[in-house]
Parts: structure tokens; C-alpha cells; sequence
């Protein structure tokens, strides 16, 4: 360790001081937004921008220093402190877009549920059924999901 450090390194460690702070804002903001959200585009987006701001973050950071400057970064109550932590942003993101997507699903079901006129809860069951596939976009390989649809599909034809 040296004790005296080069003018790049306090400019590296000045720019990071700066970059942390405004890195955790937003970082804040969205998951404000990401919780407050039904739209499930805004939340994928939001995701997508903390784990770019987490990177950047990352590329700054000299080698050996991560620890102090990544300790306060958690996403479920998980520290990002490397690239590969970044993944946990994206099982997150995974986990919050399966639940959108099923809780929209049931919201849209509840309301058929409440009709008792036969045409118009068939009506309502094909909007389940537009909801169901329109979370195919964002959970293309989702079984569970897949599954919902063809009961969705099942109970339109009866």
C-alpha cells in the first residue's frame, strides 16, 4: 500500500464520491417507482437502470476497494459488491415480473368471477386470457404461466 497516492487516484476517488451519492438516489427512486407501479414495463425498466448504474458504478472502482464503496448496495437484502452480484438485480427483476404479471392475471379473474351474466363473464375471461398472454412478452419460458393460459383457454371454450 502506498502512502501517498497519485493525482489519478484522487481523481478516480473524488469522481466515485461523487458518482455514489447520486448513484444511490436514484437507486432509491426506483425502487420507489418499481414498488409503486402496475405497469410492468416501467418496473423492467427501472430494474435495467439499476443494474447500469451498479456497473458503471463498478467500473469505476479501482480493484481491492469495492468494500468501501459498495457495502450500502442491497437488492432483497443482498450486497452488490461484483459483476457477478449484478445477476442478483436480474432474479429480482425475474421474481417482481412473475408476481405482476400472476397478480394482474387474478385481478382481471376476480372480476369475471363477480359476473353472473354468461356472455359478459366470457367477455371478461377472454381479457384474462389477453392479460396471461401478454405476460408471455416478459416471461417467454414461464411454465406456470403457460400452464394459466391453457386453463384460461379451457375455460372460455366451456
Amino acid at each position: 500500500m502506498s502512502w501517498f497516492k497519485s493525482k489519478e487516484e484522487k481523481q478516480t476517488e473524488v469522481k466515485i464520491k461523487f458518482l455514489v451519492p447520486q448513484v444511490r438516489r436514484i437507486l432509491g427512486e426506483s425502487l420507489q417507482i418499481i414498488n409503486s407501479t402496475e405497469n410492468i414495463k416501467t418496473g423492467v425498466g427501472r430494474f435495467e437502470t439499476i443494474k447500469t448504474l451498479l456497473q458503471r458504478l463498478l467500473d469505476e472502482i479501482p480493484r481491492g476497494e469495492t468494500e468501501k464503496y459498495m457495502a450500502e448496495f442491497r437488492i432483497n437484502n443482498q450486497g452488490i459488491k461484483s459483476y457477478d452480484d449484478l445477476k442478483i438485480i436480474d432474479d429480482a427483476k425475474d421474481q417482481w415480473v412473475e408476481k405482476m404479471v400472476f397478480d394482474q392475471i387474478e385481478n382481471e379473474k376476480r372480476k369475471a368471477d363477480a359476473l353472473t351474466d354468461k356472455k359478459l363473464k366470457k367477455q371478461q375471461m377472454k381479457k384474462v386470457l389477453g392479460t396471461a398472454l401478454r405476460g408471455l412478452d416478459f416471461l417467454p419460458e414461464n411454465k406456470a404461466l403457460k400452464t394459466k393460459i391453457a386453463d384460461i383457454e379451457n375455460g372460455i371454450k366451456d
